[in-house]
């Protein structure tokens, strides 16, 4: 009966561990329509720009663009990572037996986890040196790009984390 209950509870927090990765890459795959609908936007305003009527006071919106591809590139990446689709050899993994399957992928993912948090970590440090420098053409400071990877690379942190959860729990 205890052992009937225990598989039950770890059932469920399987699934609300899947239920909380499907929603975060709904968030952001949601995020990245956004960024590239706001990135199209800013590159169609600077063709009207030149060639119609002037909107833009300075020739800042390929400036906005880089900004706005920067947080693209990881917003993006966090979102492909939720959905499984990040790029791996899996010639090795396929080899293997199921249960060697899960280690793999839990000392992947570990080691994953590994490299975003360090990179978290010094990517602070440059998001505050960053604060006092201003990207030319632009109201922005080199912080904003710097913080679109922190947050990417945090929500990529939260997804790989549920994974090493789920793989742990019903491993």
């Amino acid at each position: 009966m205890a052992g009937r209950a225990g598989r039950s509870h770890q059932e469920l927090a399987a699934r609300l561990t899947g239920l909380a990765v499907r929603a975060a890459g709904l968030l952001l795959r949601i995020s990245v329509g956004l960024l590239i609908f706001c990135l199209f936007a800013l590159v169609a305003s600077q063709v009207v720009d030149r060639h119609l009527v002037r909107l833009w006071h300075v020739d800042s919106a390929e400036e906005y663009v880089k900004v706005g591809i920067v947080w693209l590139t990881f917003i993006g990446l966090a979102a492909a990572m939720a959905d499984g689709e990040t790029v791996r050899v899996e010639a090795l993994r396929n080899a293997l037996p199921p249960a060697f399957r899960r280690v793999l992928d839990l000392v992947f993912d570990l080691a994953v986890l590994a490299v975003l948090v360090i990179t978290l970590w010094y990517g602070w440090r440059v998001f505050e040196v960053g604060q006092y420098q201003t990207i030319l053409g632009t109201d922005f400071t080199l912080a904003v790009p710097i913080a679109g990877l922190l947050l990417g690379f945090a929500a990529c942190v939260l997804v790989v984390a549920a994974r090493v959860v789920r793989l742990v729990r019903v491993g």
